[in-house]
């Protein structure tokens, strides 16, 4: 009955949020969807027996999904999860996806809070992140791959993916996966070089023969490819009358090295 009671709090509280629905890039997205998420399940205290429950409004043929950025096999009940913050991602057979944040409790009364995330420079790793922490019995340990402190402020950060950890005084852990997002944008940095200097008329353009590099998909796909012809200095050609800045061919190779994100 104590369990119920949990159950019947936080899926009236969750159900009222609206997830963040996203056309996939490319705009192929023919019906956007939001995530409701209920029956949430504390964990208890240093274990992985929390657990969620979601389901999609209109119903939707879910085609994949991750959770805390792991990939799972498809189920509208997610169990086995520590304390902490898991985002869910899910991604319709239609193309449609769909995101919502979810926090698991922990019997402890233990809750991480993720306050704010400032991307990293390209040629410095100077990324950021402030935790916090409510609940459980002071004092708090932060750890976030390994470096610990007692204020959740952590700097020197590359791009990436972190689990930061945060344990009470009386050794309950939850947990918050993040991520570190490099500084330059593709719909403001690297798409108007691609547009401007190589997806030109008899370059890469349809009817060209040539990998055509019109939009995010096209440009996504073929990422790695472009990172090396970029960073060799063969793309854009020598003799075509476009060229790029060595700060410019820099920031798409940062671009792919952080994950060619459609940012």
């Amino acid at each position: 009955m104590k369990n119920l009671g949990k159950i019947l709090l936080m899926t009236a509280i969750i159900i009222s949020c609206k997830s963040e629905k996203n056309p996939a890039p490319g705009g192929s997205c023919e019906e956007p969807f939001d995530i409701t998420v209920s029956n949430i399940m504390p964990a208890n205290c240093d274990a992985e027996d929390g657990s969620f429950e979601w389901t999609t409004n209109p119903t939707k043929n879910i085609a994949s999904m991750t959770v805390g950025g792991q990939s799972v096999t498809v189920s509208s009940t997610v169990a086995d999860l520590a304390a902490g913050i898991y985002e869910l991602v899910l991604v319709a057979e239609d193309g449609c996806e769909s995101t919502v944040n979810i926090t698991i409790p922990s019997e402890s009364g233990l809750t991480a809070s993720l306050d704010q995330i400032n991307a990293t420079d390209c040629d410095v790793d100077n990324g950021s992140v402030s935790l916090s922490a409510s609940g459980g019995t002071e004092p708090y340990t932060y750890d976030v791959d390994g470096s610990t402190n007692q204020t959740g402020s952590f700097e020197g950060l590359t791009f990436g993916d972190y689990t930061a950890t945060i344990i009470d005084n009386n050794g309950c852990a939850a947990t918050v996966n993040f991520n570190i997002d490099a500084s330059v944008s593709f719909s403001t940095d690297v798409e108007p070089l691609i547009q401007n200097n190589c997806a030109v008329s008899g370059c890469h353009v349809s009817g060209t023969g040539r990998v055509v590099l019109a939009d995010y998909n096209d440009i996504q796909s073929n990422a790695n490819n472009i990172r090396q012809r970029v960073s060799t200095g063969v793309m854009p050609p020598q003799n075509s009358g476009y060229d790029l800045t060595q700060q410019q061919r820099d920031d798409i190779v940062c671009w792919v090295d952080a994950g060619a994100k459609n940012n």
